[in-house]
């Protein structure tokens, strides 16, 4: 992978694991958990792209397999990325995003957050609801609601 062409977004839009399962071994798994640790700690840019991908640690596809490895062109291109905390910020700014539905094999939507302090990423995540939420105005309800318990145990 260290000559593979760098890429702009870690994941395709509308990326669908559709494909056969792989017949042969691969690090997947390893791959994985890797860019999770990555993700939890310094890259909040890949939360959706490695929560999504870590659903099919036990039984990977070549689809998956291939989105992983992109994952890894998409490291390539934003190498020089960093956290900096700036000093004129004293306040936590939060926010939430969620879709509708978005999982495809429960129908149950992804909540994402992030808060900031001194301009810059303390906490994220990107996770599936843990209910089935009937409008895309209850899917962003669970998702302020969750954001908001998250920004009270940061205070």
């Amino acid at each position: 992978m260290t000559e593979c062409n760098p890429i702009a977004t870690p994941m395709e839009v509308n990326f669908a694991d559709t494909g056969e399962q792989l017949s042969y071994n691969v690090p997947y798994r390893k791959l994985i958990c890797s860019l999770m640790y990555l993700a939890i700690t310094s890259r909040p840019d890949l939360s959706f792209s490695v929560s999504y991908l870590s659903r099919t640690l036990d039984k990977p596809s070549v689809p998956t397999w291939k989105a992983a490895k992109r994952i890894l062109r998409y490291l390539k291109k934003t190498r020089d990325f960093s956290l900096i905390f700036g000093k004129d910020s004293k306040h936590i700014v939060g926010y939430s995003d969620a879709d509708w539905a978005g999982d495809r094999s429960s129908r149950k939507s992804v909540s994402g957050f992030v808060a900031f302090y001194g301009g810059n990423a303390i906490t994220w995540y990107s996770r599936r609801q843990n209910c089935v939420a009937l409008s895309t105005a209850e899917s962003e309800y669970v998702a302020g609601a969750t954001a908001a318990q998250e920004l009270m145990n940061i205070k």
